[in-house]
């Protein structure tokens, strides 16, 4: 309300700033907790995983190296990376990039990195077999409305689930909770 008394502070981005802290103080508590982190507009705040969530999938894997296809604000990439030498975090946005490279070197995880690219072309350069790739394809249309199959899911890991398999020891992807799992496991064939 008083911008014009601080013209060299960007009033939106310290909006963002303060709508994604007061999110994470509830959703992810040790992130809150900490000075330095970047927080993404409302929408990435709304779809990444709460720390309760991201614990749990961090007990479901460990090993040598892992990569994240589908990063977003990276928090379930913080947790998981814990548990391998290293992790590579992939996303297709640069500002989601740049925002998760910073929070990584804040939150002191020395073992990754970061790469801007989409999934699709990120696995197309692979040349070894990671212990675990893990994905959490966007569940929204162009119009940002919610969506429930899996065919619907950016990227498409139909089209993309012989390439995953090919490179990983064990493939990990968060669908809707309203997902048709019968027809999932159909058209995954697995």
């Amino acid at each position: 309300l008083q911008a014009k008394r601080h013209p060299t502070v960007d009033m939106r981005e310290a909006v963002v700033q303060i709508e994604g802290w007061q999110q994470a103080r509830e959703k992810l508590p040790v992130w809150a907790s900490i000075n330095g982190i970047i927080y993404p507009p409302k929408i990435s705040m709304e779809q990444c995983s709460s720390e309760a969530t991201a614990t749990y999938k961090q007990n479901l894997a460990k090993g040598a190296k892992m990569a994240d296809l589908t990063g977003g604000f990276g928090v379930d990439f913080s947790f998981l990376s814990r548990n391998f030498s290293h992790a590579t975090y992939v996303e297709r946005q640069e500002h989601l990039c740049q925002t998760a490279q910073h929070n990584f070197c804040v939150l002191g995880l020395n073992n990754t990195s970061v790469v801007c690219s989409d999934a699709e072309t990120y696995l197309n350069s692979l040349t070894e077999t990671l212990d675990l790739i893990y994905l959490d394809p966007a569940r929204r249309d162009d119009n940002g409305k919610k969506t429930y199959a899996i065919t619907d899911c950016t990227p498409d890991v139909v089209c993309l689930m012989p390439s995953l398999l090919q490179h990983a020891r064990k493939v990990i992807i968060k669908l809707s909770p309203m997902l048709d799992i019968t027809e999932a496991i159909n058209q995954l064939g697995c």
